[in-house]
């Protein structure tokens, strides 16, 4: 196993519950990757990933299986868009969320009614815009979200409603994303509601990792596939491993397989290498001495409205241990198109720029600041355009031939924590396959 984010470690952890021995190699001194949290002076802080939805079903039935189902939580879902410079809040379930919804002045009421449309179409989508079928989300890959806003919708419902939603999930300029992406933004992330969790988002990798053999600090440097079995060489330290084993899961980015897996086929490396697009983004944690008043867990900030900040997330509301009592825990996530030519700049540089403008949704910010963490990843995760989720179909049913070594990256599935689970566990059902039919 190459990889100790979610996707690999769910990989491994099926494999292993099927009866082999694994071994998970891990290139940094921990475990987590996108996902992995430190202490600090008290708070708990995520590097990446924040939130779970609700619908995220194969990641709770891990979660049950390790016996840490009360680690999950149920925050208020209250999430906020920004408009003309100030934060319009909805509440997200129930008959509150219909009141919010009409009483917003986000869009008016024939757009709402025109928003009708939209969600008949998530409707008539729903069941096969999910992690699993990655030919059933092709065939819905047809345009981008601007494209169908005009086609379906106006300018206003794109700009105010859709675009910063997608925009605050993604981090990146929704207009340019694949409208798979929107219906299942609707039918699959917001729909189950929101959850928090105890211990840092990372307590399922923490978990996972003590359960199964895992070397962190191990560089992996080559993987070559044979008839009946696969080669790996990888270095932990001054030591290095040459070695011949029956099977091997890759779970890293796309643009990370090819120096490593040179043996993959060079039409299949062309995707991975330029079909499919990348996004870099940088992250602030920001720790605060008092608590906003706020019960929401997410604003979506439009591109262009405040600085490069693409979504605010109360992360004291979503994991009660987040913070100390009183104190507060925000992240605040950069766009892809406004961070990639900033991620070079240092920590400081970063937070002067950001700062400012989150004194609009919270003002006196600056003077709340304990301390802030900057996480910056390059590359971040897949970056939705046009097309992007054939190209995954493609690759999807191309590994699906009984290979020895097989995919568990990001793009496997949907950019999301449940699209890693899925990918880490079809990597494992494929190869378990595989080597059962081999004996």
């Amino acid at each position: 196993m190459v990889g100790a984010g979610i996707s690999g470690l769910t990989a491994a952890w099926r494999l292993q519950r099927n009866g082999f021995d694994v071994t998970v190699l891990e290139a940094e001194d921990h475990v987590g990757g996108k996902m992995a949290s430190v202490a600090r002076e008290g708070f708990r802080v995520n590097r990446g990933a924040g939130v779970y939805a609700g619908s995220y079903r194969g990641l709770f039935r891990v979660i049950e299986e390790l016996g840490l189902s009360d680690r999950v939580t149920k925050p208020a879902t209250v999430v906020g868009v920004m408009y003309n410079g100030s934060p319009q809040w909805l509440r997200g379930t129930g008959l509150a969320a219909v009141v919010d919804f009409l009483r917003t002045p986000l869009l008016s009421l024939p757009d709402k009614l025109l928003l009708g449309r939209l969600v008949l179409d998530t409707f008539r989508a729903r069941r096969a815009i999910g992690f699993v079928d990655a030919q059933a989300r092709a065939e819905y890959d047809t345009e981008s979200v601007e494209e169908y806003c005009a086609r379906r919708l106006n300018r206003r419902i794109q700009d105010r409603f859709v675009v910063p939603l997608l925009g605050g999930v993604w981090v990146v300029d929704g207009r340019t994303m694949s409208v798979v992406d929107l219906y299942f933004l609707l039918a699959k992330f917001l729909s189950g509601g929101l959850r928090g969790y105890t211990g840092g988002v990372d307590f399922v990798h923490r978990e996972l990792a003590s359960r199964l053999d895992v070397r962190t600090s191990a560089k992996v440097e080559l993987v070559e596939q044979g008839e009946s079995s696969a080669h790996v060489v990888w270095a932990q330290g001054d030591v290095q491993h040459d070695e011949t084993v029956d099977g091997v899961v890759l779970s890293m980015a796309a643009p990370q397989v090819g120096p490593v897996y040179p043996g993959l086929e060079p039409h299949l490396q062309k995707i991975l290498d330029d079909g499919l697009k990348q996004a870099n983004y940088g992250t602030l944690r920001i720790a605060l001495k008092r608590r906003p008043d706020t019960d929401a867990v997410f604003l979506a900030v439009p591109l262009g409205e405040n600085m490069g900040v693409g979504s605010i997330a109360f992360e004291h509301n979503i994991s009660p241990d987040a913070a100390p009592p009183g104190k507060g825990l925000i992240a605040a996530f950069m766009y892809h198109e406004w961070a990639q030519s900033r991620l070079e700049l240092s920590d400081e540089e970063l937070i002067e720029q950001i700062v400012p403008g989150l004194n609009k949704v919270i003002p006196g910010i600056a003077d709340m600041i304990e301390f802030v963490e900057v996480s910056r990843w390059e590359p971040a995760t897949l970056r939705s355009v046009p097309g992007m989720h054939k190209l995954i179909a493609e690759l999807d049913a191309a590994f699906d031939d009984g290979r020895r070594v097989q995919h568990a990256g990001d793009y496997m599935s949907v950019a999301a924590i449940e699209g890693s689970v899925t990918g880490g566990e079809t990597a494992a059902r494929r190869l378990t396959a595989t080597l059962r039919a081999a004996g």
